[in-house]
């Protein structure tokens, strides 16, 4: 089994945050490494923060996240 590399999960995760409808539209950087990652950025509401976490633990290879997005 081939391990996932940080650069393909981040722009796996990125890209999944684009298609999403309640983070597409939000600026969120994503940072990995060894699979945990790392969001940070600001986004309008509380349900866009809980989103952004679902979509990156739903991409393979994505072992935790540290959601430090802030509600504005």
């Amino acid at each position: 089994m081939a391990v996932t590399s940080d650069t393909l999960i981040c722009r796996q995760v990125e890209a999944a945050l684009d298609q999403d409808s309640q983070t597409k539209d939000a600026t969120i950087d994503v940072a990995c490494v060894a699979g945990m990652v790392s969001l940070t950025g600001n986004v309008k509401g509380a349900a866009t923060k809980v989103a952004a976490e679902r979509v990156a633990r739903s991409v393979s290879g994505v072992h935790g996240v540290d959601n430090e997005l802030r509600v504005r």
